[in-house]
């Protein structure tokens, strides 16, 4: 069973309404100034986010957002996450929001010190997403199991890159599986 779960923000625990898991979200983000606009206005969770969040929750799993950001001012990242969680509902369910610079093994290096600062195991940990390369390569590098959401614009390549379908979730709520005892 695993006591921590990472989960990747933009295209995992929300998407665009309009295009939902059929582009990538930063898509949309470049077609929009969303930071002088309600983010709620473009943005939704995505399917069973919220409820499955708040039954992991009740499990006794920490929930952690973890999510890149190209500003390089903390204070800035920090503020737009939560700004970003709150408006959707997500702060009442993520435990933690962090950020991580914008390079490739940027999430890999916020995961290893969360576990390292909680005293956690990489085997009692998951990172859940929706990019090969931003998401499930730098937890799988660390050794933390990943898991990748299963859409039209990542897919494939993910394949191509050698993860395994049984690394494929459809949406947030096949993580119940991952969060039992048998699973």
């Amino acid at each position: 069973m695993k006591r921590i779960i990472f989960f990747d923000g933009d295209g995992t625990l929300w998407y665009p309404k309009d295009t939902k898991w059929s582009t990538q979200p930063h898509d949309k983000y470049n077609q929009l100034d969303y930071r002088d606009q309600d983010f709620a206005l473009h943005f939704i969770p995505t399917p069973n986010s919220l409820e499955t969040l708040t039954q992991l929750k009740q499990k006794g799993i920490k929930l952690i957002l973890v999510s890149t950001t190209p500003h390089e001012d903390s204070e800035t990242a920090r503020q737009e996450k939560i700004m970003k969680a709150t408006s959707l509902g997500f702060d009442k369910v993520l435990d933690e929001m962090l950020f991580a610079p914008n390079h490739r093994e940027g999430k890999g290096e916020v995961i290893e010190r969360v576990l390292t600062e909680q005293h956690i195991a990489k085997s009692d940990a998951l990172l859940v997403g929706d990019l090969y390369n931003w998401d499930y390569k730098p937890a799988k590098d660390i050794g933390v199991d990943a898991l990748l959401l299963s859409t039209a614009y990542q897919r494939d390549y993910a394949l191509d890159h050698g993860v395994q379908e049984s690394e494929f979730i459809n949406t947030i709520a096949d993580l119940q599986r991952f969060c039992t005892n048998d699973g």
